[in-house]
């Protein structure tokens, strides 16, 4: 409305057409801007990933350091095995989500069993992995952790080797600022 106003002369527009307008485009604009990206140029690099032989409190403590909700399990060569998230942690502690645990903990700091923590990452981790090849554009990468149901997501070379991880709240906020609502 706004820019009409600014519009030298008459335009037969009324705010519902003009509404219309921008219904139908917006999304055609969005679609055109998110066209070039690619998972290379969306991915974190640089993310220490855990190991199927790792500790548990090994790979936690990786998922704290850095700051990341899942993490790529590799094997020997690099090669993306699986995954292993907080939500197997809490899993594997019988809670439901780290606010619960920690109120198990003030409530009674006895009440995690250690012994449930001895064991390595093969034993939790997730095995079937959904990943992404580098070059994977925007709607692949949506459709990808659409059907994956996770966080993060290891982006691979074609050899399958860990090359990066994309993370769904980073492509929700560059997906905002394109103002679409896509992953």
């Amino acid at each position: 409305v706004g820019a009409l106003r600014e519009m030298p002369g008459y335009i037969d527009v009324t705010v519902g057409d003009l509404r219309e307008i921008y219904r139908r485009a917006y999304p055609r604009a969005v679609e055109q801007s998110l066209r070039g990206l690619c998972a290379r140029d969306l991915m974190r690099i640089g993310v220490r990933p855990a190991r199927p032989d790792m500790a548990l409190v090994d790979a936690a403590r990786l998922l704290a350091e850095q700051g990341v909700c899942s993490l790529p399990v590799v094997d020997d060569s690099g090669r993306v095995v699986g995954l292993f998230a907080k939500a197997d942690l809490l899993h594997r502690l019988h809670a439901g989500s780290t606010l619960q645990l920690l109120l198990r903990l003030i409530d009674d700091s006895s009440s995690v069993d250690c012994a449930a923590l001895a064991v390595t990452v093969s034993n939790v981790m997730r095995s079937s992995s959904v990943t992404v090849a580098e070059d994977a554009g925007f709607q692949a990468i949506a459709a990808a952790f659409a059907d994956g149901g996770t966080s993060c997501m290891p982006v691979t070379s074609t050899e399958g080797r860990l090359l990066g991880i994309l993370d769904r709240q980073r492509l929700e906020a560059v997906d905002l600022a394109e103002g679409a609502a896509v992953v």
